[in-house]
């Protein structure tokens, strides 16, 4: 059978950088790429903060696979449209315009081609990029995949973990401050957060899957019953939703009280479910955190600390930066757990994206280490309906 002639576009590259090895098929396919589509990479490198992740990872595919690309055609110019240089550029070469396929997400382009009598289609082996905290979920599939410490994973229908070069089966239901799991997910989330021998854990999952309550249940449980630590501190970035609404009036704990009302009202519904009498304080009917137990503290106020016996809950990681991340871990001293909560598809910081931020680096940096854990929060349940179409339609 002869070669396949495949021509790749951007937007092919862009949502799926492994397309080039996928299209090769080993030897069996010959790739063409025009120089149109590498300028255009070039000026999305330095243009589109959204995509940066992507177009790197597009660069060290065209690195890796510099001897198997055939790059033709013409350079970009300012006053012909992108798509006509590139049909101009295969219609001129009759190799290509006789057996070329040209590979596409733009449907008006691929209209386009076969008016022009091009052959066309769509990548259908789509893989769209992933960040290493999407990649690595934390469960692992013993026939394919090589074991990472402190994995989970299934044989013959039950839960095993991988720990220290040994399987340990895990076939129970763990609890956390009267918390049960709604899924496999968070069963084996919650054996992770009761863990005292993993002292750095990391979780990450879309909005509602109960990536924050779980974590502030399994530092009441550790503080108040196990009485492993002797105080939570829950540390946040104070990075808004949308535009900046200025200084806030009042003190510190004043400024802060909005971005830390959401970890409240958790901790009074944990207190319904439980009660955790010791970290409330009474007065005039008004209750207050006591600060000898639990304390909230912005990422802004936490250069110098030295933090020692203590559970710390890291909320919303995946909008701090690397600098930011290593400032707040280099405080961790002695008998500290610290569990580390985020979701890449909810940045807000303008200077983070799916692939440089705190989330992503915790896991690129420490993954295999025995002292470290992932998990990614799978299953269905979620905030409620809303939020399920929100996710499901990836709005």
């Amino acid at each position: 059978m002869s070669k396949k002639i495949y021509i790749i576009d951007a937007n092919v590259l862009i949502d799926s950088p492994k397309c080039i090895e996928v299209l090769r098929n080993g030897e069996e396919n010959e790739i063409y790429i025009p120089h149109v589509v590498i300028e255009e990479i070039d000026r999305l490198k330095s243009k589109s903060i959204r995509l940066k992740p992507q177009i790197r990872e597009v660069i060290d595919e065209l690195e890796k696979h510099i001897n198997d690309i055939h790059l033709f055609g013409k350079s970009y110019d300012a006053n012909q449209n992108p798509d006509n240089i590139i049909l101009c550029s295969i219609k001129s070469d009759p190799n290509l315009k006789d057996h070329g396929i040209l590979v596409t997400k733009d449907k008006l382009f691929r209209v386009k081609a076969e008016n022009a009598g091009i052959q066309v289609q769509d990548y259908n082996s789509s893989n769209p990029f992933k960040s290493e905290s999407e990649k690595y979920i934390g469960f692992v599939d013993p026939f394919t995949e090589e074991y990472v410490e402190n994995c989970f994973f299934y044989k013959e229908g039950k839960l095993f973990q991988y720990k220290e070069g040994e399987h340990i089966i895990k076939e129970y239901e763990q609890k956390l401050w009267k918390l049960k799991p709604y899924s496999k997910w968070q069963n084996a989330c919650m054996m992770l957060l009761a863990d005292d021998t993993i002292p750095l854990v990391s979780i990450q999952s879309h909005a509602g899957t109960g990536k924050t309550i779980l974590s502030l249940a399994a530092a009441l449980n550790s503080v108040l019953e196990k009485k492993v630590y002797s105080k939570i501190l829950i540390i946040k970035p104070n990075i808004e939703i949308g535009n900046e609404l200025g200084h806030l009036p009042g003190n510190i704990n004043e400024k802060m009280d909005p971005y830390f009302r959401p970890i409240e009202k958790l901790l009074m519904k944990l207190h319904k479910i439980r009660q955790a009498n010791r970290i409330f304080n009474q007065e005039n009917d008004k209750w207050t955190l006591n600060e000898n137990i639990i304390e909230m503290i912005p990422i802004n106020f936490l250069r110098g600390w030295d933090i020692e016996d203590t559970f710390v809950v890291f909320d919303e990681i995946q909008n701090i930066e690397r600098s930011e991340l290593r400032t707040v871990l280099s405080r961790m001293g002695k008998n500290v757990k610290c569990v580390c909560t985020g979701d890449v598809n909810q940045l807000d910081n303008k200077h983070c994206d799916k692939n440089s931020n705190g989330l992503n680096w915790i896991i690129k940096k420490f993954k295999g280490e025995k002292e470290y854990a992932h998990i990614v929060l799978g299953g269905k349940y979620s905030r409620g309906p809303i939020a399920d179409m929100v996710i499901r339609k990836n709005l």
